[in-house]
């Protein structure tokens, strides 16, 4: 069956829509957008730029950030293997395959304009959030820390001063249950107000564990948030946030796809999705704890200039287990026992933003500090291709020189990062020119310093170093970069616009933090570097019934870190600076609203990365042939119809369809080299139909049913093909799933 039938049956859906539109159908609403630190309208903001406010979060199920990698042309995501709550992201074909502390991110996340630096916790649940804005592109002159793929601002509901209460109840099958409370409390005394937010969720996993510990994917979730603003002054604010994450979860089940290699014939292996096994060892619960805390001073200084202030600080600690050979036919073929990550960080930004010359002149400029400390912590089990009684030997093995516990094969690995920036842009608007014409000048200068250390012991490659005096295996490394960005914008009517962009970024460097030899963990990697030039329309049409916004890009993409294996141990994978690549794409998003009642949506985007050059360190020779950017298909796209009549009174229907493909894609830069691991095409299917605003209990009462991959669709969330006893060991996502929601709001 083509699966792509989906999106013609919505398409034919609007076009019997469009045969009853009315002439006088109002015009759609305007979005807001603070992508530029400034209130603006999303079409006077010259960025490929995607918003959602707490509507779109209803209608589309966005449970967490991950839930909006279908409805963002150009963005993929994908879970870190063994961490449930980790999320790798990338935009337009930029992003990290790893989380490592000893790298930094591609694509910035920033909650409430705080950067947060690690990707772990990425994937719960958010809390109350107001608004989400997708930045694609590289992104140095608006924000503190510089990002090469994109950026992602999620801005959480401030306090109002005015009480309000919302109380939200999910059930689902996998016996899900999720709760979630918001109270925005009456102003406490004169100009200090707050709100609280809590949210509980738990499920089954999808794939049944029916040996000893959790099933994979099983997750217990918690979180809250606590806002305080302060209106000290007429000019100056005040907010304080803290958010605190809590879970305890099964790590994702990794089957075995592929056929087993020789010497590993006894290890339970399918193509297709394996609902329930029985692993020979027991499977450990995993969890994370995450705190943030924010403080952030506003103040007016005039009506032309405002000065910020936004202080940052998170801890995260994170214990992992995690099986990639569950099975009941052999011991453990590869498993992390545990994986442990603990880290910290602080960022203090400082930020300037006005206009001058009667508004013709605006700009923004800002001052960067931040700072980072962490560890991991890792005990490896590993089969060798070598029989016993009861299958391949696992290790750790003894050593006949060293009892058992001081052979196991552990990495360690402490890191250190800190980091300064100046950033800022200037934009003049003429008045000799209308002020129709918008030129904006950026720049960024960044200062980067890394430090790594580590231990290591390898039972049976007999590597060992490190130990309590860590002599000789420590580094430090200094970067430094200057990213400049140029955008001419044409105001061509008051609803047609255009821009041309030139921009640069950058990637700081780093180290390879789980290199098995002490060489691999101390050699620094380099920078890299990103040149985008973007040709953009922001466009609505036909009385603002029909909104058209698109980008055509090209990006120079150089000195791209890539993996790869040291000469005689295999084991050991280094990242080295050793890539090239071209970057041309095309994406859009169009809104149409048919009736009064009836909206389209549609989104479209297209990719055409060219790898041009790797070279393999150890010879040489450029191995580009067969290397592909990973997380990046070659066309995506989603169909969304929504429609919300109102029945009676305030009581209104919302009835959602939307369905969104993506073609296949690589899973690593060079899974194509090593095998034919690649991430199949697939499409998913999802549903919400529900009564909003009944009055009930001296409040308002929204029902609603909903359904995620409604076709039960088999599709891949990951695949591994580095491991020695199959070239495919992967992820499966989550079947078909399916509740009820209720809220009362007050």
């Amino acid at each position: 069956m083509n699966k792509k039938w989906y999106g013609t049956t919505l398409v034919a859906l609007l076009l019997s829509g469009v045969a009853q539109a009315q002439r006088s159908a109002p015009a759609l609403e305007e979005i807001v957008v603070t992508a530029e630190k400034k209130a603006a309208s999303l079409q006077d903001t010259p960025i490929s730029l995607s918003a959602f406010n707490s509507e779109d979060i209803e209608k589309f199920g966005i449970s967490n950030l991950a839930d909006i990698q279908f409805t963002v042309p150009n963005m993929a995501m994908r879970q870190f293997p063994n961490s449930q709550s980790s999320l790798r992201v990338f935009i337009r074909g930029i992003g990290n395959n790893d989380v490592q502390i000893t790298q930094d991110p591609a694509v910035g996340v920033y909650i409430d304009g705080i950067y947060v630096s690690r990707s772990s916790g990425l994937a719960n649940k958010i809390v109350d959030p107001e608004r989400i804005e997708v930045l694609r592109g590289p992104q140095g002159t608006l924000y503190g820390r510089n990002a090469t793929g994109g950026a992602i601002n999620i801005v959480p509901r401030a306090p109002s001063g005015e009480f309000g209460w919302k109380q939200s109840l999910t059930l689902g099958n996998y016996d899900r249950l999720e709760v979630q409370t918001d109270i925005d409390f009456p102003e406490i005394v004169s100009g200090l107000s707050a709100k609280l937010g809590y949210v509980f969720s738990e499920r089954d996993g999808w794939v049944e564990n029916l040996g000893e510990g959790p099933d994979f994917g099983d997750e217990r979730k918690q979180g809250a948030r606590l806002a305080l603003r302060y209106d000290a002054s007429d000019s100056v604010t005040v907010d304080y946030a803290y958010d605190y994450t809590d879970n305890d979860i099964g790590t994702f089940y990794y089957q075995t796809i592929g056929e087993p290699a020789a010497g590993f014939e006894q290890v339970t292996w399918s193509e297709d999705f394996i609902d329930s096994v029985e692993p020979r060892h027991p499977i450990k619960e995993s969890g994370l704890r995450v705190r943030g805390h924010s403080l952030i001073v506003g103040w007016d200084v005039n009506d032309a200039m405002n000065v910020k202030s936004l202080s940052g600080y998170r801890d995260m600690n994170e214990w992992i287990y995690q099986d990639y050979g569950a099975n009941a036919n052999t011991d453990r073929l590869f498993a992390n026992d545990p994986f442990v990550t603990a880290h910290r960080q602080f960022s203090q930004e400082f930020q300037i933003t006005g206009s001058a010359l009667d508004d013709q002149l605006s700009y923004l400029a800002g001052i960067y500090y931040f700072e980072e400390s962490g560890s991991e912590h890792t005990t490896d089990y590993i089969a060798l291709a070598a029989e016993t009684l009861t299958g391949p030997l696992p290790l750790p093995i003894s050593s006949f020189v060293e009892p058992v516990e001081e052979s196991l094969q552990t990495r360690t690995t402490w890191a250190e990062n800190e980091a300064s920036a100046i950033f800022g842009q200037v934009t003049y608007s003429p008045v000799q020119l209308d002020s129709r014409w918008h030129f904006t000048v950026g720049i960024r200068q960044t200062e980067d310093t890394r430090y790594v250390r580590g231990s290591r012991r390898n039972g049976f490659w007999g590597v060992v170093f490190g130990g309590e005096d860590f002599d000789n295996v420590d580094a430090e490394s200094d970067y430094s970069n200057t990213s400049p960005a140029f955008t001419v914008a044409w105001d061509v009517t008051d609803d047609l616009n255009v821009y041309a962009k030139y921009v640069e970024g950058y990637r700081t460097g780093g180290y390879t933090g789980r290199g098995v030899s002490s060489q691999s963990l101390t050699t620094p990697i380099g920078e890299e570097q990103v040149a985008n030039t973007e040709l953009g329309i922001k466009s609505e049409w036909f009385d603002r019934r029909l909104r058209v916004n698109a980008a055509l890009f090209d990006s120079a993409y150089d000195d791209i870190q890539l993996s790869f294996a040291t000469q005689g141990n295999p084991a050991d994978v280094v990242v080295f600076n050793a890539g090239k690549a071209s970057i041309t794409g095309f994406e859009t998003d169009l809104t149409l609203l048919v009736t009064h009642d009836l909206m389209l949506t549609m989104n479209y985007a297209r990719l055409d990365a060219n790898v041009e050059e790797v070279i393999n360190p150890n010879t040489g020779a450029n191995e580009a042939e067969g290397y592909a950017l990973p997380s990046a298909p070659e066309s995506s796209y989603m169909v969304d119809l929504t429609y919300t009549p109102y029945l009676w009174g305030t009581v209104s229907l919302l009835a959602n369809i939307n369905y969104s493909w993506r073609d296949s894609q690589w899973p690593a830069a060079n899974a194509s080299v090593i095998n034919d691991a690649e991430i199949a095409d697939y499409g998913l299917l999802n549903a919400r139909l529900g009564v909003r605003d009944m009055a009930a209990f001296g409040g308002l009462m929204s029902v609603a049913l909903w359904g995620k991959n409604l076709t039960d669709e088999e599709y891949q969330l990951d695949i591994i093909g580095a491991f020695p006893w199959s070239t495919r060991v992967g992820a499966f996502g989550e079947p078909a799933s399916y509740g009820l929601d209720v809220s009362l709001q007050f």
